[in-house]
């Protein structure tokens, strides 16, 4: 993305105060192939993870402790994983290699996790327009927000870039993911972890 400026026609009005590739949700395709590949060992991973607290650090499990320990975990359940794992990550402090792919590599985790999204925001959406708009005018501004929202996931090829997003096409600048084979080959996925 380009730096962006009033006069820069050539880049995207950023809606975030910052943003990093992967960050919290890096590792994310690596772990959704690990899950197809290997559900019950993926299951019983995050089960015993969650039943040791893996995630919670504090005076007596401090986060160099509990990374370990996850390290130790993951490659219980996957030893033949050649890789950084993807759990734990320090995610502010570099890149890694399988947080930027080919579109190709990832296109089916892609669909269906954007499908699943899809049906679930909207649904969401369309109740909290009904609820808001029930409590009267005051909320009117809201409704036009979640409005504004639905709309973008129900037109992907006029989309703009939004909290919304899950998808976004820089290039084409609209949320279509790519559906032609030869197109497939031509991009890369990144994961952006932003805030907004």
């Amino acid at each position: 993305m380009e730096e962006y400026y009033v006069e820069n026609e050539n880049c995207i009005k950023p809606l975030w105060d910052w943003w990093v590739f992967g960050g919290r949700w890096s590792g994310y395709f690596t772990l959704r192939k690990l899950e197809k590949q290997y559900p019950e060992q993926y299951k019983n991973f995050w089960e015993e993870y969650d039943k040791l607290g893996l995630a919670i650090i504090g005076p007596n499990k401090t986060e160099e402790e509990q990374r370990e320990r996850s390290f130790e975990l993951f490659r219980k359940y996957f030893p033949d994983y050649e890789g950084i794992i993807p759990v734990y990550r320090d995610v502010y402090n570099g890149l890694y290699d399988d947080d930027i792919v080919p579109l190709l590599e990832v296109y089916d985790i892609l669909k269906e996790v954007y499908g699943r999204y899809e049906k679930d925001e909207k649904e969401w959406l369309m109740n909290m327009i009904k609820e808001t708009g029930q409590k009267g005018t005051d909320y009117s501004n809201i409704v036009e927000y979640y409005e504004e929202a639905l709309w973008h996931l129900e037109h992907p090829e006029k989309a703009e870039l939004t909290e919304y997003s899950l998808v976004y096409n820089i290039e084409e600048r609209n949320a279509v993911i790519p559906t032609d084979p030869e197109e497939i080959k031509r991009y890369w996925v990144a994961v952006v972890d932003m805030h907004f």
